[in-house]
Parts: structure tokens; C-alpha cells; sequence
């Protein structure tokens, strides 16, 4: 039996969790995020593969165009997705997800949930320009995220990209 301030109720693009009488919403762009790497973690799209236009997401998550664009960005980002102009938004090629599996104690497997904390621009440091190959004074984007499983902080990670 799931305890009462556990249960998780659905609806089109929106997860609810109570806590008595107390209702929490999570951000829209959050919800559509979780759901599109819930589907790429599924092959649900090869790489490559291109996604439904920005017009169609919305219709079906029935939301703004601009909700899920912020949810695409999110995940461009992270690396997953990336934007080709007058194309639209695809599936990277890399498959980045037999790591972010994780599994329960009946065997089942688990994908974190991943919270972005910080992302700013910033003059590469020597270890990034090390690891990046960069000349000095370049600039890399740093995301800073934490890792949650169950609601609960699993991992917390800072990574640079040019």
C-alpha cells in the first residue's frame, strides 16, 4: 500500500503529488521534459530521428508552444536532443541511457528524474580546456544538476561543454 502522501495522480501534461491537504505542481516544462526522456530512454525515436514539430508537442501535451520549447532546450543541453534549422529537433546519436537506469530492489528498472540547478557561461578553466581541448581564454557552458530517485537527491553533478 502506497502511503497517502506518496500517491501520484496524472492528467494531460500535469503530475500532482498530495501531502494532506497541501497540493504541489511542478512545472509544466518539467512534467513534458520527464515524459520526452522517458520516451527517447524507451527508443521510442532512433537516433537521428527527428520529433514531432513544437506545434504538435503542444497539441498533445496541450500546452504553449514556448512550455515545450523550454522542455526541448532543457534536453538539448543535456545533450540528448539537438536543433536543426528549417529541419527541426532530433535525436543525438549517442545513447547516453544505460547509465541513468537505475534499478529497484524487486529488479525493476528506474529512470532518475534531474533537476538543472545552474547553468552558466564562463572562461574555461585548465582542467575543462585539458578535457575539451580548448585554447586559453574560451568559454564553456557549465550545468550544474542533481539527480533524484523517488524524490530523493541520488547525485549531484558539474559539467562543461563548449
Amino acid at each position: 500500500m502506497v502511503p497517502w502522501g506518496q500517491l501520484l495522480f496524472f492528467g494531460p501534461g500535469l503530475r500532482t503529488r498530495l501531502y494532506g491537504a497541501l497540493v504541489e505542481k511542478r512545472p509544466l516544462y518539467e512534467e513534458i521534459k520527464e515524459t520526452l526522456l522517458a520516451r527517447l530512454a524507451a527508443d521510442h525515436w532512433r537516433p537521428g530521428e527527428l520529433l514531432p514539430s513544437e506545434m504538435k508537442l503542444a497539441e498533445e501535451f496541450r500546452v504553449s508552444q514556448g512550455t515545450v520549447r523550454r522542455a526541448l532546450d532543457d534536453l538539448v543541453i543535456q545533450g540528448l536532443l539537438a536543433r536543426h534549422q528549417g529541419r527541426g529537433t532530433a535525436v543525438t546519436r549517442h545513447k547516453p541511457f544505460g547509465f541513468f537506469h537505475l534499478f529497484r530492489d524487486d529488479g525493476a528498472r528506474e529512470l532518475p528524474e534531474s533537476k538543472t540547478l545552474r547553468i552558466s557561461v564562463h572562461t574555461a578553466t585548465r582542467s575543462e580546456r585539458d578535457a575539451l581541448e580548448l585554447g586559453e581564454g574560451k568559454k564553456v557552458i557549465r550545468v550544474v544538476r542533481v539527480r533524484f530517485l523517488n524524490l530523493e537527491p541520488k547525485s549531484w553533478k558539474s559539467s562543461a561543454s563548449r
